[in-house]
């Protein structure tokens, strides 16, 4: 397929697997499996508490609503210089207007791309529900409005770092990774490949070459697969993101958008997934279902 990802008429759209290299068959792997498990509120006063104001709001699709969060200096919060995350983790999301009230919502753009502006920024998307946070930021959330947030959570995944310890045990650095997203699962797949891509500059498709005293450095981003699972397409949230990251990085990601919605023909289970990945043996992040 010449277009690594894209829209049309039918109800299944789907695109070329990166080539992976594993002998080892799909059916005998266990898979591994990555969740997250929100902590209780005992445990939110060991973490910075941090002031943010939102600086834009998105629709990204009929029912779900993207925020732009901007760190900013008050006095009673943590310093922004000491805020950090990973790709996977998530915030505790406050509002004055809403007090006692929590939304937990997955950081949904790359830790690179948040820290390097100023002030630091980041974003997250939410679905709407009966939730009385999700439903305040579908029905009252606007630009200059006051929030605060904790980051929480104890999943991540770090390319460069899982790259480094990869070659550090003698193993194939090119790691082979199968993202399953399901609906707004999305959202923390999306820091991962922001992490991966959004941010990241190809060296000509080639790993630079170290010296005999330098330890070895990643170079190239994991090769990757997303399965997207959505009901109808109009609900495919980061659709131009994920467009553009699989066109400028065809050699490295592929992305498949499955409709599974009750009118629809799409397919979503284990036999789709093994024809996606064919004989490899990824590592496998899944969100949501």
């Amino acid at each position: 397929c010449e277009v690594p990802f894209g829209f049309d008429s039918s109800r299944h759209t789907s695109v070329r697997v990166p080539s992976f290299s594993y002998s080892i068959a799909f059916a005998r792997w266990r898979p591994q499996v990555a969740c997250c498990v929100h902590v209780t509120l005992a445990t939110m006063s060991a973490r910075p508490h941090f002031s943010a104001v939102i600086s834009q709001v998105k629709p990204r699709t009929p029912t779900v609503r993207e925020l732009v969060l901007s760190l900013r200096e008050l006095e009673g919060y943590a310093h922004p210089s000491e805020f950090s995350f990973l790709p996977g983790q998530w915030i505790d999301f406050q509002t004055p207007e809403m007090p006692g009230k929590i939304g937990g919502y997955s950081f949904a753009s790359a830790p690179s791309r948040a820290l390097t502006q100023k002030p630091p920024c980041f974003t997250i998307a939410v679905k709407r529900s009966d939730h009385a946070m999700a439903n305040w930021i579908h029905e009252k959330a606007e630009t200059g409005k006051e929030t605060s947030f904790r980051v929480g959570g104890s999943f991540s995944f770090d390319w460069r770092a899982d790259a480094r310890r990869l070659c550090e045990e003698g193993q194939d650095r090119r790691r082979k990774l199968l993202l399953v997203a399901g609906g707004i699962g999305i959202t923390p797949l999306m820091a991962v490949l922001d992490e991966c891509y959004g941010s990241w500059v190809s060296p000509g498709g080639e790993e630079k070459e170290n010296t005999k005293d330098q330890a070895p450095q990643p170079t190239l981003p994991p090769l990757c697969c997303l399965v997207y699972s959505v009901n109808c397409l109009e609900e495919t949230a980061f659709a131009e993101e994920l467009s553009q990251m699989a066109k400028h990085h065809r050699e490295h990601l592929s992305v498949q958008v499955v409709v599974t919605g009750s009118s629809s023909s799409g397919q979503y289970d284990a036999l789709h997934l093994k024809s996606v990945v064919d004989n490899a043996r990824p590592l496998v992040i899944q969100s949501g279902k």
